[in-house]
């Protein structure tokens, strides 16, 4: 659920029981935020007789899933279920390979390499802001038997002014990569 997390073997999956749960007491079932049901992927490489050589990779896949987020209980929440706002547009991104291999003198070659990755510099989303509420739901307000008993976020949250809402929700907060170019030169002897 935490789509990116970049710490090995550091994770809030079973952090609080309350993530596990929305608003009615249920299980939060369904898809995970990595979700992409619909992938295609193509891939190609052709090299020329003169030692020029081209690649490419071409991704399309569907959105992900996102859902209405409160932090409730110190851990977020998925008080609506799960994809109850859609998903993200279709990610679509073409990467470009170059490569010329040189021979110099005696048993050694150069290979000088261009990627390319987003060729075309697409800007797609790639994430949205979620949560509701820039600030955490009062503990007072939902202890465990309310919470497992089913309560409305919402009609709670309009009770206490001390909440308030994110001027960020359902922005885009998260983009595919501008255009990168990196060169490399590869010796062999």
């Amino acid at each position: 659920d935490e789509n990116g997390r970049t710490s090995p073997n550091v994770n809030r999956i079973f952090d609080g029981l309350h993530m596990s749960f929305d608003e009615s007491g249920q299980p939060t079932y369904g898809r995970l935020q990595t979700d992409r049901p619909v992938v295609f992927e193509l891939q190609g490489t052709y090299e020329l007789p003169w030692g020029t050589g081209i690649s490419t990779n071409f991704f399309a896949g569907s959105g992900t899933p996102m859902q209405d987020q409160a932090t409730i209980q110190g851990v977020p929440v998925l008080y609506n279920g799960r994809e109850n706002l859609g998903r993200t547009p279709a990610l679509v991104r073409t990467d470009l390979g170059l490569w010329h291999n040189v021979r110099l003198p005696g048993n050694t070659t150069v290979q000088l390499q261009l990627n390319i990755d987003n060729l075309f510099d697409q800007d797609t989303v790639t994430a949205l802001d979620t949560t509701r509420y820039r600030d955490a739901v009062p503990t007072s307000l939902i202890t465990n038997d309310v919470f497992f008993a089913g309560f409305d976020t919402e009609a709670l949250v309009a009770t206490r002014p001390t909440v308030r809402p994110d001027a960020a929700y359902l922005l885009p907060n998260a983009f595919l990569g501008a255009r990168q170019f990196r060169v490399m030169a590869k010796f062999r002897f």
